[in-house]
Formats: structure tokens, sequence, C-alpha cells
């Protein structure tokens, strides 16, 4: 079996250290957001309990009507926070969930056709057809990266403003 032409043999070692670097971001990413969610789901639960308290002081007759109008200001602005957050953190789950998927999933395609570049050694236009495909598909998968990564620090900070505020009303 005859050699890559050179190259072909330099944007492969190139291509490798950049897809890489995107397998290696996908799990990253998969398990910050996994940590994340476990997290996220003990902040909700506060938040949940001190609207469930705030709720049944505003219906205890015994609390002053201006308290009670505070508490309701204090939990619509939690929840409106929250809901400020629910679509991007809906994003993370579900749409990162599915980018992270299409890039494993590119892994089989490209090991067959290395396979295929490795029995054709000597076809140059098809070492550059697929490099080239794999090339744009990278592009494509690095954006998604950075898509992905901008989701999870949205909602990150977004929580981080919530349980500001929550932390801020203990006070």
């Amino acid at each position: 079996m005859g050699k890559f032409h050179n190259s072909i043999e330099t944007r492969m070692d190139a291509f490798s250290l950049r897809i890489d670097k995107v397998w290696a971001d996908s799990f990253d990413f998969e398990e910050e957001i996994r940590k994340f969610c476990r997290a996220s789901e003990a902040t909700m639960n506060k938040f949940i309990d001190f609207n469930d308290k705030a709720g049944e002081a505003m219906n205890d007759p015994t609390i002053p009507e201006m308290t009670k109008r505070m508490l309701e200001l204090q939990t619509d602005t939690l929840t409106d926070i929250v809901e400020k957050n629910y679509t991007a953190y809906m994003e993370m789950i579900y749409k990162s969930r599915e980018e992270i998927d299409t890039i494993r999933g590119f892994r089989e395609v490209m090991i067959k056709d290395m396979q295929k570049m490795a029995d054709n050694k000597k076809n140059a236009a098809l070492a550059d057809r697929t490099m080239t495909s794999f090339e744009k598909s990278l592009d494509k998968f690095e954006k998604d990266n950075e898509i992905i990564r901008k989701r999870i620090d949205t909602v990150k900070s977004g929580f981080g403003e919530a349980e500001k505020y929550y932390e801020s009303l203990k006070n």
C-alpha cells in the first residue's frame, strides 16, 4: 500500500486534532448539562417551596396587606426570572442533546469514509473530496459546540440571577 499525498496527510493530521477537541467538548458538555440539571432541580425546589410558603402567607388573614403585597411582588419577580430562562434551559437540554448526538454520529460516517480512503490511497481526488467533506462537517460541529457553550452559559447565568435574587429575599 502506498502513502497518501503529503497535502492529504497534513490535512488529516490537522483534522484529527480538531475532531478530537470537538468530541471531547461534546462529552464535557453532556456531563456539564447533566450536573447542572441535577443542581437546578434542587434550586427549583427551593423556589417552589418559597412560592408555596408565600402563598400560604398571602392566604393568612393575620398577615398585614402590605406584607402580602411585598410577598406577591417577590414571588412574581422570582417567577419572571425563572420563566425568562425557561426557553434557554429547554434548548440547552434538548437542542444541545440533538447536536451532541449528531456530532457523535459523525464518527461512524468518518470511520467508514476513512476506510475508503485507506483502501484507495492512490486516488487523490477521492481523498481530497473526503477531506473537504470532513472539514466542512467539522466546521459546522465546531460552530454547534460554540452554540452549546453559549446556551449553557446563558442558562447558568439566568439561574445565577434567580439564585442571587432568592438569597437576597432571605436578608
